[in-house]
């Protein structure tokens, strides 16, 4: 409520209900366009935001068996006071679309960690649900790192590709906090997957890999307390329904905004701290040379910059 009275409006009515018209892309994405539509919700005072049916059945391409049950009509508790606003000038000036390529923008990481919490965690499928919830083990109480990595699809996805972190990201967060455990999740020719299950046990560490399902892969990242982020809604997603995260680790200077869309930025929320790492890229020429592979393969330890720190209190663009 503090953020809608304090927001600037432009002239057009804010409507009566929100709508998200169909499901776009895979969880990760679901996930998004439930907490985006909910933000736009609470911004206009509208109450009632509706959503496609569910997609039931595992192993289909926008499965959510297990992950998301929505309702088709979710109520949002108080008045609806609508009429007595209008639209925010960082919304779209239409409230019926997918809410994932047109969502309000520059909407702090801890207002959407709140919306997630309050109004997407309730309905997530039973077993990520009881999942999330289950006793903590020895190996995750060790001070774990939990790496995601997206391998399954960026070898069709070039601009997704150049997004993901280098090698030398992995190297550098292992070495300057002084893990010994690190827990891989990936799926598919990750480039810098057999890299890390190769650096590891020669520098000391101990690399587990998880290539499970989605639903056990969702859980693992949404339970570990110093989790890396791939350039991915799917890890995005899972930091924040994660009552247990305190160190994000991610990549700076990845098209977060402009081409993920997803929800993370740097005004993170309490009792959590991201550490940023940037790379020299001269983007419009590798994009045209085609290859990212070797550009994340390859790119020196010397030259990562950072990690530059965002917290609680830091602006959502610094």
């Amino acid at each position: 409520n503090s953020l809608r009275e304090t927001i600037p409006r432009g002239k057009a009515k804010c409507p009566p209900l929100v709508r998200v018209d169909n499901w776009n892309g895979r969880i990760g994405n679901h996930y998004h366009q439930v907490i985006q539509s909910v933000v736009a919700a609470l911004l206009c005072g509208i109450n009632e935001v509706h959503y496609p049916p569910h997609v039931s059945g595992k192993g289909k391409y926008q499965q959510q068996e297990g992950l998301l049950d929505m309702p088709r009509t979710l109520v949002l508790p108080g008045e609806d006071v609508s009429d007595e606003y209008t639209i925010p000038t960082m919304c779209p000036a239409r409230f019926t679309h997918n809410w994932y390529h047109m969502p309000c923008k520059a909407i702090p990481a801890w207002y959407y960690r709140q919306v997630a919490v309050t109004y997407l965690q309730p309905h997530l499928g039973d077993e990520v649900s009881e999942c999330i919830k289950a006793p903590r083990t020895a190996f995750e109480e060790d001070n774990l790192l939990t790496i995601h990595m997206r391998g399954d699809d960026i070898g069709a996805y070039q601009q997704y590709a150049w997004a993901q972190p280098p090698c030398s990201m992995y190297e550098k967060i292992i070495k300057d906090e002084g893990y010994r455990n690190v827990l891989l999740i990936k799926r598919g020719n990750a480039p810098c997957g057999k890299w890390l299950e190769t650096w590891g046990p020669k520098n000391g560490v101990n690399v587990q890999k998880s290539e499970k399902s989605v639903q056990q892969d969702f859980c693992t990242m949404a339970r570990a307390r110093n989790l890396v982020l791939s350039f991915s809604s799917f890890a995005v997603s899972a930091a924040f329904l994660n009552p247990e995260v305190q160190k994000i680790y991610r990549r700076k200077d990845a098209a977060w905004e402009s081409l993920l869309r997803a929800l993370m930025n740097c005004a993170v929320w309490k009792g959590v701290k991201m550490f940023e790492y940037e790379f020299r890229l001269t983007h419009t020429k590798d994009l045209q040379d085609g290859k990212a592979f070797d550009f994340l393969q390859e790119f020196p330890l010397k030259e990562v910059k950072g990690p530059f720190i965002c917290e609680y209190g830091s602006p959502v663009n610094p």
